[in-house]
């Protein structure tokens, strides 16, 4: 796994060297093998390193707000293998997921008028339940 960068959305990849990995003990799946091996995996790196431009940066800073800690560096953990080395390569799918989601540029909204069989029925809508409620008034000298 050493060596090869890790492929980002957009064709863009990213050097192995500038991703930190960290293993600690899972739970889950293992039996007793569980409490004495290492397999989740956690993977940190820097919002900086990443080969995007800054617009690009600034919209995955933003987005992804919570999976950064004040270090500006982006964390994602995967422990559902009881293999580290799987474990390893799906926190890097992961990563890669991540970024592609939030480099997502929305649509913009257009604004949309109501048709105008839309607002004739809101008009008749309205009509009625004016009449509705001013049927519920008590009867005064001056309706008769």
């Amino acid at each position: 796994m050493t060596g090869a960068d890790i492929p980002l959305p957009g064709g863009h990849r990213l050097p192995r060297e500038a991703v930190e990995f960290r293993a600690a003990r899972a739970g889950g799946p293992g039996g007793q093998h569980v409490n004495t091996s290492a397999t989740k995996v956690e993977l940190r790196v820097r919002i900086d390193d990443l080969p995007y431009d800054a617009s690009e940066k600034a919209r995955l800073r933003e987005r992804l707000g919570g999976r950064i800690g004040a270090d500006d560096a982006l964390r994602v953990t995967a422990s559902n293998e009881r293999s580290q080395l799987q474990n390893r390569a799906q926190a890097e799918r992961r990563l890669a997921t991540l970024i592609g989601a939030a480099l997502l540029v929305d649509r913009p909204r257009r604004p949309t008028a109501p048709s105008a069989a839309e607002r004739r029925r809101r008009r008749e809508e309205k009509a009625r339940q004016s009449e509705r409620k001013r049927a519920r008034r008590p009867i005064t000298g001056s309706e008769e």
